[in-house]
């Protein structure tokens, strides 16, 4: 990666060694380049990312912007997620108007570049939307500003379109990107959670109540405490719920497409049947089982992994394998062709399954290497759940902020993984001690193994740093 000089950040040295994700062979990161010119009228920053230099680690997929406070970090964020947001009547074109720069550029991985405009000296207000791709303009949307310094969706590009043909590219590029603020806000184009399944309630002028509805359970969240906490527990209430609506969703995929019913296995059966050549009723002479006992014992391993989590019915194998040993050898082949289609049926409902399956095991293994005392369990059913190491249950509201923090971050990363190329992460490290921010970005990064996924983080951590060197683009104003 093309940096700028670290030689002010100071590195722990001899540090205990942190065991990262195992390295992958990921596709190159969505974003390759940020710049702009005249941000607060002052900063000119080019942060140019050469991913293709730690291709094949988990840094592939990680930028880590570094700069003194007041330096535009959290604002270059703040650009990056609306400017590639394709919703309209969201505020993202209003954001842009409203905040001074003179140009914004975001570079994608096929050489795309994406730039917001204005003619110098104004830095505020109207601005125009240019797209080059392979270095020929394809795209120009003028943003007028109304009399409050609003973009309308009444703004018109050079072809005379609406605002629709700016949503239409954008949504086209898929990036999606998704935020988690300082103030720990979690923002996104997607549907908010449903209004019916959680509100707020003020039930005197000093208690206020958060309630979300998880799994058949009503929480509240004590909002008494500081605002930071309110919003903290609030959002985390949300994305847990959010893990819940996203893992029933695709256990209830997976389980319908594996499934089969009776009727389809029993004729299966028949037709296995049928097809057997008269004649044929002995099976080979040396056959003994033991390919039959293999797949049936490995089905049975699989299932009762898979059923930890609620994910399928879970198969039993011990009647046949107990059939298959006590049979005698001229009719093994026909318990194997008799129990083929049912084999089949679970295997493929365990196949369809075994994708949510890995990203539930990563997502409970990463969040349980953090917690001492407790434990965080995950089940289609009962949802997520937090326990002390007694099994006394926990309500996350009584969490300490650190280990709040530490869920709301990897909960929103298991939910973003599938439907953004681009999660912006404002200082993860709030709350978090040394360990756990040595250990979070590879957590991160291992809940999220095999997506294009790619974070882009605003950090002051140096133990974040340390660990990811190779990711460091540090904010030096070019125009200095």
């Amino acid at each position: 990666m093309t940096t700028k000089a670290t030689e002010d950040i100071m590195i722990p040295h001899n540090q205990p060694e942190i065991l990262v994700p195992f390295l992958e062979a990921v596709p190159y990161a969505t974003i390759t380049n940020i710049s702009v010119e005249k941000l607060f009228g002052q900063y000119d920053y080019n942060l140019s990312v050469n991913f293709r230099s730690v291709v094949g680690s988990s840094d592939s997929r990680i930028l880590l912007l570094y700069g003194e406070n007041g330096t535009g970090k959290t604002t270059i964020l703040n650009l990056m997620y609306h400017l590639l947001s394709p919703a309209s009547g969201r505020g993202h074109r209003s954001y842009l108007a409203e905040t001074p720069f003179e140009r914004f550029t975001v570079t994608i991985e096929d050489g795309t570049t994406i730039s917001a405009t204005r003619e110098a000296p104004n830095l505020i207000g109207s601005y125009v939307i240019t797209v080059l791709e392979r270095g020929n303009v394809t795209h120009t949307f003028a943003m007028e500003v109304n009399e409050r310094g609003k973009v309308t969706r009444s703004s018109i590009d050079d072809q005379g379109k609406t605002d629709e043909g700016l949503t239409q590219f954008l949504g086209d590029l898929s990036i999606n990107p998704r935020y988690l603020t300082e103030s720990r806000i979690y923002q996104s184009d997607e549907d908010e959670v449903d209004p019916e399944r959680h509100r707020v309630v003020v039930t005197s002028e000093t208690e206020q109540y958060y309630y979300v509805q998880r799994s058949g359970r009503i929480e509240a969240v004590d909002t008494k405490d500081s605002p930071r906490s309110v919003r903290q527990g609030r959002e985390l209430a949300e994305a847990l719920f959010r893990v819940e609506l996203w893992l029933r969703r695709k256990s209830y995929r997976g389980t319908s497409t594996g499934s089969r019913n009776t009727n389809a296995i029993y004729l299966e059966v028949v037709k296995q049947i049928a097809a057997s050549p008269q004649g044929t009723e002995t099976g080979p002479p040396n056959m003994d089982g033991r390919r039959l006992k293999t797949r049936i014992s490995e089905l049975e391993r699989r299932s009762s992994q898979y059923a930890q989590y609620g994910f399928g019915t879970l198969f039993s194998g011990d009647g046949f394998l107990w059939a298959v040993d006590n049979a005698d050898g001229d009719k093994l082949h026909i318990i194997e062709r008799v129990l083929t289609p049912h084999l089949d049926a679970v295997e493929a409902q365990l196949n369809a399954l075994s994708d949510v399956y890995e990203v539930v095991l990563k997502f409970e293994t990463a969040v349980n290497s953090f917690l001492a005392g407790k434990y965080m369990s995950v089940h289609v059913d009962e949802g997520i759940s937090i326990s002390k190491s007694g099994g006394d249950a926990l309500s996350p509201s009584v969490l300490s902020s650190g280990e709040k923090q530490l869920l709301l971050l990897l909960a929103t990363t298991v939910v973003a993984r599938e439907t953004s190329k681009l999660f912006l992460i404002d200082e993860p490290e709030i709350s978090l001690n040394a360990k756990w921010q040595r250990k979070l970005l590879g957590a991160l990064l291992d809940c999220t193994v095999g997506t294009r996924l790619q974070f882009v983080v605003a950090t002051h951590s140096v133990e974040m740093i340390a660990r990811h060197r190779n990711s460091l683009a540090k904010l030096v104003n070019q125009d200095a």
